[in-house]
């Protein structure tokens, strides 16, 4: 009694989790055997944020059903896309569905969306991105190897997560989730807001900080980035146990073995 299977293609608030590369093309395999529906929530990845315009195509997998938002306007302005398969779509040519939002097809934020795709489109005609994804990446391990605190580095594109732990061997936290909402002093607040403090902004999760920067970033700015939180990471450094592990990187696939 299954009708569709809804994923985030990289989680986003709780980890930026990267899928191993068959994963996609196996969850699609299983929808369409069973004849149901994979919807794909791309409002966080969306965009090129992950490096192509939608994050599946990094698997080369079309979901019968996209939700995307954010990066649609570059954030100009609020706006939610469905987007669905011509199969889908027919559907409902038949079967009436019923339904509306007050802001529906609003003239200013649909006028947003074919500015904002004209300047990705130069964008990534630019290779700007292209170049800065992989030099972030590597930026991001070399300086996670450097900091006890840091127990794993992952993602893909321009989305990133640094997991701050206590102990690199066996990953233990410093805080939990339950400390995020009762409104407690977070090891990974204590490290944004130093940052912020020397003019780096990051958002900050219980567990992991979130690297997210935007599209437009240069290598320099990379650079400058990396310099402030090398600093601000040693708040966790000085109470981080020293175990001799190096950082995991687990959005690394041995492709070999798959």
């Amino acid at each position: 009694n299954v009708a569709a299977i809804i994923v985030e293609p990289v989680v986003g608030t709780n980890g930026r989790l990267v899928p191993p590369p068959e994963y996609f093309p196996l969850v699609r395999k299983i929808c369409d055997e069973n004849d149901v529906l994979l919807v794909a929530d791309e409002v966080m990845t969306g965009w090129f944020r992950t490096g192509s315009a939608f994050a599946m195509e990094n698997w080369d997998v079309t979901p019968d059903i996209l939700t995307t938002a954010k990066g649609a306007t570059g954030a100009y302005t609020p706006a939610g896309i469905t987007a669905a398969t011509e199969k889908v779509a027919d559907f409902f040519e038949q079967e009436v569905f019923c339904h509306g939002h007050t802001y529906a097809f609003h003239p200013i934020a649909l006028c947003a969306i074919p500015a904002a795709v004209s300047e990705y489109k130069k964008l990534m005609a630019s290779g700007l991105p292209q170049k800065t994804a992989p030099y972030l990446k590597e930026k991001l391990y070399a300086l996670a190897e450097r900091h006890e605190c840091v127990g794993d580095v992952r993602g893909i594109g321009h989305f990133w997560a640094l997991e701050i732990v206590k102990n690199r061997k066996t990953k233990e936290p410093f805080n939990v989730k339950a400390e995020k909402f009762a409104g407690g002093p977070l090891m990974t607040g204590q490290i944004a807001a130093n940052a912020m403090q020397n003019g780096l902004y990051m958002a900050a999760w219980y567990d992991t900080l979130v690297i997210a920067p935007p599209l437009i970033i240069t290598e320099e700015e990379i650079d400058q980035a990396m310099e402030i939180l090398d600093k601000s990471l040693e708040i966790g450094d000085k109470e981080a146990v020293s175990t001799g592990v190096s950082v995991s990187r687990s959005s690394e696939f041995d492709r070999a073995t798959g």
